[in-house]
């Protein structure tokens, strides 16, 4: 039997012996606030509320309006690297922007069927249904926090079609080089937390670089949403391409221990990596 079940229950018993006391309004007065705590009941299950919802997908106490007015700006700013790197007509970039106004339009009824069902499964008081929605915000998460206009998008068709071969070499070449520049932040993050725990000496810092770079590729796409932590897993898993013997004489015994378990985790991740679109980009 639910809480929510037995309080009805128990307010109906009350509720019967008040009615028969002088003074009805009492009764009616005590329904009320036996309702709200029915309802409080249903909108709190395990501490989840509807409000937690917009910062499960969002990241930050933002809500909708807020997180649409940051993806027109992100499409603003795609469409206008584009124009300048491709040299798009104005009919062209308006052509692009449409779309991504398309793409936007998508994310958020989505996001609108998503909130109106956890508010629903939060009304049934449906326990399951509600911790089950986490599965569905993910895709939500995914596309806000920088996949919106990426493959398979509306802005990623509608640029395929607008650009001809000498444009679509140009766009890609200025992809690689944006992926490259995160990745090289990437590892010299990481670097510096193997350094904070266990100081290299420079000549081993500059090794242990070249190693990295050597037995790794950047990811074909950056996600946006806690892309470092991801990418630092990424970066682990990598590193497990690395001979041992190579890699092990750069570290501190203690050291090793860790990074090498580290490692390890990271290559474990593999697969839930690769859901979020970090997988090695192709060769040239």
């Amino acid at each position: 039997m639910s809480k929510a079940f037995f309080l009805f229950l128990w307010a109906l018993a009350a509720v019967l012996f008040l009615t028969s006391l002088p003074g009805s309004t009492v009764a009616v007065e005590f329904i009320e606030i036996v309702e709200e705590q029915v309802a409080e009941q249903n909108r709190n299950i395990n501490g989840f509320r509807i409000e937690h919802f917009d910062q499960w997908v969002f990241s930050n106490q933002q809500e909708i309006a807020g997180a649409k007015t940051q993806l027109l700006e992100r499409l603003e700013a795609e469409a206008n690297s584009i124009q300048s790197t491709c040299d798009l007509s104005d009919e062209q970039k308006e052509k692009l922007l449409l779309a991504g106004r398309g793409d936007i339009q998508v994310f958020t009824q989505l996001y609108a069927a998503t909130k109106a069902k956890f508010a629903e499964n939060l009304k049934k008081g449906d326990q399951q249904a509600v911790q089950n929605i986490w599965q569905e915000i993910q895709p939500l998460k995914r596309k806000y926090h920088g996949l919106i206009f990426g493959e398979g998008s509306l802005f990623e068709k509608v640029l395929g079609h607008l650009l001809d071969e000498q444009q679509t070499a140009r766009i890609e070449k200025l992809r690689r080089e944006q992926r490259k520049f995160q990745y090289q932040s990437a590892v010299m993050l990481l670097i510096s937390q193997f350094d904070r725990a266990a100081p290299f000496t420079h000549e081993n810092r500059e090794k242990l670089l070249a190693l990295i770079y050597e037995h790794s590729r950047p990811p074909k796409s950056f996600t946006g949403e806690n892309h470092s932590h991801y990418v630092t897993y990424y970066l682990l898993g990598q590193m497990s391409e690395i001979p041992e013997d190579e890699l092990h004489p750069l570290f501190e015994e203690a050291a090793w221990k860790v990074v090498k378990q580290q490692i390890k985790q990271g290559k474990r991740m593999k697969r839930n990596l690769e859901k979020r679109g970090l997988v090695p980009e192709e060769e040239e």
